[in-house]
């Protein structure tokens, strides 16, 4: 904006101007020196250096709708220059400007205690990280949700990494308990339509199989992508780190194999074989091979 002196004698010209308000900033620049004068604007004033007949001073106006301001909603900034010689002499400007329609997905997850990455976004998942270990064959449960951060409705789809040999990934819809796992892992889970605020809450199961080493890891990457922008995406991150484990396994052989594989107990239940001997006789309860088999 110029403030301009159309007078015949030099003067100065007090600014006044229009403040922000819930969810939208407002902010003045003095152009000439880039100083912030926002506080003197919106308050009593800010005063121009004095101006000579046909001078100006620019003054610049940013108007800034935040995340969540309501879809072409209007925001109207009047900005008045009096002049300081003769209070009944002012001019004004308007700058009407209007938000436009958004989409933003938020994704969060789960740390046991709150949701972590809550107006942060990223892709690669920093911020918005959680790690919980699991034992082999047991299953380790995240919950995340994809926050609908626009100011309009808007679908996402939700696509995440895939298990592996020794790793086995599962996604469900928490509200209505479906196995999502092929889409997700596929060309991507729609979630229904999200009203601006609103959420959708996804299960991710990770479980560590017989092959996972112990301490290894499995990072688990989910993307939110916006139905409406594809540019517009956020991803959280799951790291899953297999718990060391010590397990005797013994094994006896009954003439034909080994059996009590996988079978864990202090009885001998289901892992017995019965011989019957001489007097004085030693039996051997071991293949016939030094090989085992």
């Amino acid at each position: 904006m110029r403030f301009c002196n159309d007078g015949n004698t030099a003067q100065r010209l007090k600014t006044k101007g229009s403040p922000g308000r819930s969810k939208w900033t407002v902010r003045y620049v003095d152009y000439a020196t880039g100083t912030d004068i926002s506080s003197s604007v919106t308050g009593a004033g800010w005063t121009t250096p004095s101006l000579v007949p046909g001078a100006y001073r620019r003054v610049t106006v940013e108007v800034t709708p935040l995340l969540k301001a309501t879809a072409n909603a209007v925001l109207n900034v009047l900005v008045t220059a009096t002049s300081t010689g003769d209070a009944t002499r002012s001019d004004a400007v308007k700058a009407s400007t209007t938000a436009l329609s958004t989409t933003i997905p938020d994704g969060q997850i789960y740390n046991g205690s709150t949701y972590l990455g809550d107006n942060i976004y990223n892709t690669s998942g920093t911020g918005q990280t959680h790690a919980s270990s699991a034992n082999v064959g047991k299953t380790a449960a995240y919950t995340i949700r994809f926050y609908n951060d626009g100011n309009t409705a808007d679908t996402f789809r939700l696509t995440g990494s895939k298990g592996s040999s020794a790793w086995l990934a599962k996604y469900v819809d928490h509200a209505t308990g479906t196995d999502i796992t092929n889409a997700v892992k596929g060309v991507g889970w729609t979630t229904p339509s999200l009203a601006a605020g609103g959420y959708r809450a996804v299960r991710l199961e990770v479980t560590p199989l017989a092959g996972a080493a112990g301490n290894s890891t499995r990072p688990i990457l989910i993307t939110g992508t916006s139905s409406g922008d594809a540019t517009k995406r956020d991803v959280v991150k799951r790291i899953t780190p297999c718990a060391p484990d010590s397990q005797p396994d013994g094994l006896i052989y009954n003439g034909a194999a080994y059996i009590g594989d996988g079978i864990y107990n202090t009885t001998g239940s289901g892992q017995t074989h019965a011989l019957t001997a001489r007097l004085g006789a030693c039996l051997l309860y071991t293949s016939p091979s030094p090989r085992d088999s």
